[in-house]
């Protein structure tokens, strides 16, 4: 294994969970380097890289989400990166069912592209020429994660095995399509729960069930929870946007250990203002809001 490149997937690894564990996703994360051999492979396959079309993918991560609305999140948060370069994500029209790819490929920062140029003296056998200083990141769902890497490995890999098998590649199609309704179907029976416990004011569930996210197991806060005991002040946390609270910690410049109680008091900072619950906010946490 290339030890420069080991050293650049480390850092992309880190770089990303620095960046997720900031909202409290739930995911899980996957990296790898292409051995020589697959490099090789995939070159004489393509047969059309050169030097103005590079191989993208050397380096490769992975980031799976447990709910289906997380990927377009970290989708937008990732291509406003500065070094986004492309993306492969397809749109397929309404009336055909095939997988869907949401794949960005960013090109490495300055410090990485420099251990990149000096890792291509380890090859053998394969035009480094042919190899972009770039890394490819695709996002899927926990329940879709398992049917691709059957697909890539026994399917894509495997085309001649499948010749003339258009019902069993229609069937096998089709279990794709049940996990992807599973994802539809989970994310909305969180909503209905977190509905249920706003109405019977359990509040610490409605939190947990509404924002899904890793709060740990810390209860909530009994002085705060006596606030929120309140129609109106619980309704706007019920009616805010979970999409616009996670975007917002996505772009938080400073971390903050994220509990149920220190997420209701960053909602009360940035937009309910309520003076109560800002009474309960320590000075830190004010000044890690703020950035």
């Amino acid at each position: 294994m290339n030890p420069g490149f080991q050293i650049i997937e480390r850092e992309l690894v880190s770089d990303l969970k620095r960046k997720l564990d900031k909202a409290g996703l739930f995911y899980r994360i996957f990296s790898r380097i292409k051995e020589d051999s697959s490099i090789l492979e995939k070159i004489q396959r393509k047969g059309d890289y050169s030097e103005h079309k590079k191989m993208q993918d050397v380096l490769g991560v992975r980031i799976i989400t447990y709910f289906y609305e997380d990927i377009s999140l970290i989708y937008n948060h990732l291509k406003a990166n500065e070094h986004f370069d492309n993306e492969v994500i397809d749109n397929h029209a309404s009336d055909v069912f095939r997988p869907k790819r949401t794949n960005l490929v960013f090109k490495l920062k300055k410090d990485l592209a420099e251990i990149f140029d000096q890792s291509l003296h380890g090859f053998d056998n394969i035009n480094t020429l042919y190899l972009d200083k770039t890394y490819e990141v695709q996002l899927r769902t926990i329940f879709s994660e398992g049917w691709h890497e059957i697909d890539h490995n026994l399917r894509y890999k495997c085309k001649t095995n499948w010749s003339d098998l258009n019902e069993e590649e229609r069937l096998f199609n089709g279990i794709y399509a049940t996990l992807e309704t599973s994802d539809h179907v989970l994310q909305k029976m969180f909503d209905d729960i977190a509905y249920s416990h706003y109405k019977t004011y359990h509040i610490e569930n409605m939190i947990r069930t509404k924002f899904r996210l890793r709060f740990g197991n810390e209860p909530l806060n009994k002085n705060i929870s006596i606030v929120l005991n309140n129609e109106s002040l619980l309704k706007l946390i019920f009616k805010i946007e979970r999409e616009l609270v996670i975007n917002n910690l996505l772009n938080q410049i400073s971390s903050f250990p994220l509990n149920i109680n220190t997420l209701i008091l960053y909602i009360n900072f940035h937009w309910l203002k309520d003076k109560k619950l800002t009474s309960l906010t320590p000075v830190p946490l004010i000044e890690d809001f703020k950035e």
